[in-house]
């Protein structure tokens, strides 16, 4: 029988509490516990979080490339579309 005890856990920074800079990201962020858990590495948090910031943030195309995107969904569609027809059994 194995007496190991249960492995260590960090803890969750509280906003309130943390430093300036990691206090700064957390107004940015959604209240997340993962946020929370990272803060514990200061050096990296604010990064690491204005990576995860861009990552979840809506994204805006440019006129160009919103219709090319949906010009090569509609062609995926008919392409599809054709074949099914087209490779029909008897």
């Amino acid at each position: 029988m194995s007496t190991s005890s249960a492995p260590q856990r960090l803890g969750l920074v509280d906003p309130q509490t943390a430093s300036k800079p990691i206090a700064d990201v957390f107004a940015l962020l959604p209240v997340i516990n993962a946020f929370r858990a990272m803060a514990n590495a200061e050096t990296l948090y604010r990064h690491f979080s204005n990576y995860l910031l861009r990552l979840f943030k809506p994204m805006e195309l440019d006129a160009t490339t919103e219709r090319m995107i949906v010009l090569n969904i509609i062609f995926s569609m008919r392409f599809r579309a054709y074949t099914k027809s087209s490779h029909r059994g008897p």
